[in-house]
């Protein structure tokens, strides 16, 4: 909590300042009114039925509501891999997208079978709520070929992944997560992510999301036009593996190495297209 406070603090001062990106401004969840919101309150019907599993692999992330994100980076995706009791979520993301140097946060979430579609995520010795709202447009999962992570984490570009009885795996299109961190009754912060298993998507595509978002009631914590920041997928390149084990080089000691931020070898990045 204190490095999401004192991140937002650099971030309200951008806003200070006159830069006007959402990121600058979303250091205004601190002064909204009102507490987070409970996940019933928000869910919608298609988690009823949450298959973990087909949640599960790469999602690119397309738009975004967090202060601590800000509006030069892109690239982003998540590779969800699920261990036993816990799912590792490996974020990375290029900032700035100018230099092209690659970061990497391995996140994780605790399982509870009594709450399906709801997460304790741990990260930059925090935990927060995450929550996955909505999920649509299932199809056939892809193999496991560029940043695949294992045990059920895989996925990339590829024709369909098979699982038992040579049959395709199954997964989830599109989703949109929330996680929202209260202090005394007020909302401190608050992400909301729109994921793909693509990373570009068209504007009607993009504007389906903000639909979905404003029948969920999230629009009023963030998940809206003005106080979200589309990301750019342009001529990206990724990670071949989130391995843990492969990706980290050897860090400097520093803020970054300390809150668990890692840098990745260029040598380990690849196009969707494999160059």
């Amino acid at each position: 909590m204190l490095q999401q406070l004192a991140k937002g603090a650099m971030v309200a001062g951008a806003a200070a300042a006159g830069d006007p990106s959402p990121s600058a401004a979303l250091f205004e969840d601190v002064l909204k009114e009102g507490g987070c919101p409970k996940y019933d309150e928000v869910k919608g019907p298609s988690v009823a039925a949450f298959d973990m599993d087909k949640y599960m692999g790469v999602w690119y992330e397309l738009a975004y509501h967090d202060w601590t994100q800000y509006s030069i980076c892109g690239c982003t995706r998540f590779n969800m891999t699920r261990r036993a009791t816990t799912i590792e979520d490996m974020f990375t993301t290029q900032c700035p997208r100018s230099i092209g140097q690659t970061y990497a946060v391995n996140m994780s979430m605790a399982i509870n079978p009594a709450t399906p579609g709801q997460f304790l995520e741990k990260a930059f010795y925090t935990d927060w709520p995450n929550m996955v709202l909505d999920v649509w447009a299932e199809g056939d999962a892809p193999a496991p070929a560029l940043g695949a992570g294992g045990g059920g984490g895989g996925g990339g570009a590829g024709g369909a992944q098979q699982q038992g009885g040579g049959k395709p795996r199954r997964h989830y299109g599109k989703a949109i997560q929330m996680q929202c961190v209260e202090v005394m009754g007020r909302r401190a912060f608050v992400g909301i992510n729109f994921l793909s298993r693509t990373p570009v998507t068209s504007d009607a595509e993009l504007a389906e999301m903000w639909e979905r978002a404003e029948r969920l009631g999230i629009a009023r914590y963030g998940g809206n036009r003005a106080e979200m920041e589309r990301v750019d997928h342009t001529n990206c390149k990724y990670p071949r593996t989130t391995d843990n084990g492969v990706i980290f080089r050897k860090e400097r000691a520093g803020l970054g190495a300390l809150l668990g931020v890692k840098i990745l070898d260029q040598s380990l990045m690849v196009s969707l297209s494999g160059a």
